[in-house]
């Protein structure tokens, strides 16, 4: 378990986390790693993301798990702590203006989606309720600090900004930036279809 590197992604719904995650999981692949990338929206609940998890760390082959989940306060950040895991590295997609602005962006990006966010469209959510759900979020909502294993992106920046200066972070290569950023999308418009 202590030689797996973990990638933690925390944000906002719609913020970006899960296009990051899965850039980040094509670029490792593409590096000759065995990274695994873990989501609660697509393992379908809590108790199959956590037992995704408890089965991750127990498989010797692999050498990265990157943990896609929203997780801003330190309540829900105790789940990974309680099972060993110190994250080598903790994304934070967020906004420099602050929470409204970031819920503002999150919101508009929620509603330019044709079938909206996979977790929160069964429910039939709109932009309203969307804002709404952010603002139960807000009081538990803490801004991470930067430090060496706390990474603090703005939201605003592109895609390929945001994919590059990780791999900055994380010392790899940017060669396979756009081409990761175009895996990812795919897969995304792949769910929208399944789920349209």
């Amino acid at each position: 378990m202590s030689s797996k590197i973990y990638i933690m992604v925390v944000g906002l719904p719609c913020s970006g986390k899960s296009t990051t995650s899965r850039a980040i999981l094509y670029i490792l692949k593409k590096l000759g790693y065995n990274p695994l990338w873990l989501n609660q929206d697509e393992l379908g609940s809590r108790p199959k993301y956590f037992q995704a998890i408890d089965f991750a760390m127990n498989n010797s082959k692999l050498t990265h798990i990157i943990l896609d989940k929203c997780y801003l306060d330190k309540y829900n950040r105790m789940d990974y702590l309680k099972r060993g895991i110190k994250p080598s590295l903790t994304i934070h997609l967020t906004h420099p203006r602050g929470f409204d602005v970031y819920k503002t962006i999150c919101a508009m990006r929620f509603a330019s989606r044709d079938i909206g966010h996979r977790m929160l469209f069964p429910k039939n959510v709109d932009k309203k309720k969307f804002e709404k759900i952010c603002d139960k979020i807000k009081p538990k909502f803490t801004e991470l600090k930067s430090s060496d294993k706390i990474m603090k992106i703005n939201i605003e920046l592109s895609s390929e900004q945001i994919i590059k200066s990780i791999c900055k972070k994380l010392k790899m290569p940017i060669d396979h930036v756009t081409e990761s950023l175009i895996y990812a999308r795919k897969h995304e418009d792949m769910l929208r279809l399944a789920n349209s």
